[in-house]
């Protein structure tokens, strides 16, 4: 019986999303802002997670036991 061995994660996953509000944005801009890195963070996070089943798929087909 073999274990999977988790790879390390691609670099890419350890970038943080910051939003750039500064004090004295508006309101809504500072929302916009907010929301735009809140997404990227979100497709980073999916990119990841896709990235890490391929891994597991190759794996399998390498070692299907």
């Amino acid at each position: 019986l073999h274990a999977w061995v988790c790879p390390f994660s691609p670099p890419v996953g350890a970038r943080l999303a910051r939003a750039g509000v500064k004090e004295g944005d508006r309101l809504d801009a500072a929302l916009l802002k907010t929301d735009d890195a809140l997404a990227r963070q979100h497709a980073q996070t999916d990119w990841c997670a896709d990235w890490y089943d391929e891994q597991r798929r190759e794996a399998v087909v390498k070692n299907p036991f």
